[in-house]
C-alpha cells in the first residue's frame, strides 16, 4: 500500500499528521458525495484506534492517538459521537473548515442537496439506501444478555470488592452482553450452559475465577470451560447429562485446542 500527503499540510502540521489528513479528507470526501454522516453542519467519518493500526502499520497505537491529538489541538479536527448505542465510544472526526480540505464542488453539491431536502415542494428523488449491514448490535437486541453480564460481575464482586472500581460499569455491561450474544447466537450455547458455566467459573478457589474476567475470555474459553465443568459434575455426581453427552463435548473440544 503507497501513502501519500499534501506538502504544505506536512510543512504546517507534520508528515505523520499530514498522512493523517489525507486519509480522513478521502472518507469525509466520499461520505459528502454520497450524502452520508452528515451531522451539525459538518460530514464526518469514524475509525477506531485498532482499525487505523490496521491501515497504519508502521506507527504504533501511541503514535496514532498523537497524530490525532494534535490536528485536534492545532483546530484541525473536531471530534463527535453519532453512534447508534450508547456503549460504543467509536470516535466520529470532521473538520473544522472544510473549504480547506474538501473539494469545493462536493461541498457545493452536498449544500444543494441539503437544501433540496429540506423543501418536500422540491424534493424529487429519495437518498439512496444504505445497503451496508449494520453489525452492531442495538440495545434492545442486548438486553436478553445483560442479566449473564451483570452476574459475571457480581459473582466475582461477592469475593473481590474492588473489583472494576471507578469503571464505567454501564459500558462494560453492554460489552459483555455482546460478547454473550455472539456465544449464544452464532455459537450455538443455550442461556442455561452459560448461566451454569458463570456460576461455577465464579466459585471461590475455582482456577479459572481469576482468568475469566471478562464476556470477551468467557466466550474464548467457552468449550474448554463447559467440558472442565461437566467433567467435574459427573465425578461429583452433580452432573446428570449422559456419557454420549460428556463425549460429545469431550471430541469437540479436542478438535479446537
Amino acid at each position: 500500500m503507497e501513502y501519500s500527503f499534501n506538502v504544505e499540510h506536512a510543512k504546517k502540521y507534520g508528515v505523520n499528521q499530514a498522512i493523517m489528513i489525507k486519509n480522513i479528507a478521502f472518507w469525509v470526501t466520499t461520505n459528502a458525495a454520497n450524502d452520508k454522516h452528515y451531522h451539525d453542519g459538518r460530514t464526518w467519518t469514524y475509525n477506531s484506534i485498532e482499525a487505523f493500526g490496521k491501515l497504519f502499520q508502521f506507527w504504533t497505537k501511541r503514535q496514532i492517538n498523537l497524530c490525532l491529538n494534535k490536528l485536534i489541538v492545532a483546530d484541525v479536527l473536531k471530534t463527535g459521537n453519532y453512534n447508534k448505542v450508547k456503549y460504543d465510544r467509536t470516535l466520529w472526526y470532521a473538520f473544522s473548515v472544510e473549504d480547506d480540505f474538501i473539494d469545493s464542488t462536493i461541498l457545493q453539491k452536498r449544500k444543494m442537496d441539503i437544501t433540496e431536502k429540506s423543501n418536500p415542494i422540491t424534493q424529487k428523488v429519495q437518498p439512496i439506501p444504505d445497503t451496508k449491514p449494520d453489525t452492531k448490535p442495538d440495545e434492545e437486541r442486548l438486553k436478553p444478555y445483560l442479566p449473564l453480564s451483570k452476574l459475571l460481575y457480581t459473582e466475582h464482586k461477592k469475593v473481590d470488592d474492588k473489583y472494576m472500581n471507578g469503571k464505567n460499569m454501564d459500558y462494560i455491561y453492554y460489552r459483555w452482553a455482546n460478547d454473550i450474544r455472539l456465544l449464544v447466537e452464532k455459537d450455538g450455547r443455550t442461556i442455561a450452559e452459560v448461566e451454569q458455566v458463570i456460576r461455577w467459573v465464579k466459585k471461590e478457589g475455582n482456577f479459572w475465577f481469576v482468568n475469566i474476567m471478562s464476556g470477551k475470555k468467557l466466550r474464548l474459553q467457552f468449550p474448554k470451560l463447559l467440558l472442565q465443568m461437566k467433567q467435574e459434575g459427573k465425578k461429583s455426581g452433580s452432573f446428570k447429562g449422559t456419557d454420549e453427552e460428556l463425549h460429545s463435548y469431550d471430541k469437540f473440544f479436542g478438535g479446537n485446542k
